[in-house]
C-alpha cells in the first residue's frame, strides 16, 4: 500500500510559489532601477519603454505606473499620463501616490480645483505624503492663498526635507529659512556645517494639518 505524503507536496509548492515571487519582484525591481538610470542620463523615452514593459507584464504593481506618469508629466505627454494613472486607478482605487500623481496631471493641465480634489483624496489615504501636501500648496498659491499655502508648504518640507521639489520651493519661498542657510553654506568649499546648520526634520505644524485633515 502506497502512502502519499501531501503535507510534504504542498510545502514544497509553497516554496516553489514563494521562490516564484520574489523573482517577479526582484524583476520588477531591476526594471525600475533600470528605468532611473536611463532617466538620470537623459534617456527619458528609454525610460518609457522599460517602464511601459513592467507595466504590461505587472498590471498589479502600482510603482511602475507611478514613475511612468510622473515622466510623461515631464515630458508633457499629459494625454499618455492620463490613460497610465486612470487605467492603474482601476486596480488601485486606495493608492496615494496614484491619486498624487493624478493631481499633478490636473494641476498641470490648468485644472486646479480636481487637483486639489486629487491631493486631497492622496492625503486621505496617506496623512503624511508630502507630495500631496505639497500639491496642495501649490493649489493655494494658484488661487492667491498665500499665507495658507506657505503653511502647507512648510507641512510637506517638515514631512520630508530630502525631497528635492519640495525642498527647492521651501528654499525659493523662504532664502532666510534655516534651509536656505544650510544650502548657501554646503555650497562653499572646504567649509564644515555647524551644529546649528545641520538640517533636521522640523515639528510638523499641526494646527495647519488639522485645517487640511477638516477640509477632506
Amino acid at each position: 500500500m502506497v502512502i502519499l505524503d501531501f503535507g510534504a507536496y504542498n510545502n514544497r509548492m509553497r516554496r516553489l510559489i514563494c521562490l516564484c515571487l520574489a523573482a517577479v519582484t526582484i524583476a520588477a525591481g531591476d526594471k525600475l532601477d533600470e528605468a532611473r538610470t536611463q532617466l538620470r542620463a537623459g534617456h527619458a523615452d528609454a525610460a518609457i519603454e522599460l517602464l511601459r514593459d513592467q507595466v504590461a507584464k505587472d498590471p498589479a504593481a502600482a510603482e511602475p505606473s507611478i514613475l511612468l506618469a510622473e515622466i510623461l508629466l515631464s515630458e508633457e505627454r499629459f494625454d499618455e499620463a492620463g490613460e497610465v494613472i486612470e487605467g492603474t486607478l482601476v486596480k488601485h482605487q486606495s493608492e496615494p501616490g496614484l491619486e498624487r500623481v493624478l493631481g499633478d496631471l490636473r494641476y498641470r493641465e490648468g485644472r486646479i480645483f480636481d487637483a486639489e480634489k486629487a491631493y486631497k483624496a492622496a492625503i486621505k489615504l496617506d496623512s503624511h505624503n508630502a507630495r500631496a501636501i505639497y500639491g496642495i500648496s501649490r493649489v493655494l498659491q494658484a488661487t492667491c492663498l498665500r499665507k495658507k499655502a506657505s503653511e502647507m508648504l512648510q507641512v510637506a518640507h517638515a514631512i520630508d526635507f530630502h525631497d528635492p521639489r519640495i525642498a527647492g520651493a521651501f528654499y525659493s519661498a523662504d532664502r532666510r529659512s534655516r534651509a536656505a542657510m544650510w544650502r548657501t553654506h554646503s555650497c562653499v568649499p572646504g567649509r564644515p556645517l555647524g551644529p546649528a546648520l545641520v538640517p533636521t526634520p522640523a515639528l510638523v505644524p499641526t494646527p495647519a494639518l488639522d485645517g487640511l485633515s477638516a477640509g477632506l
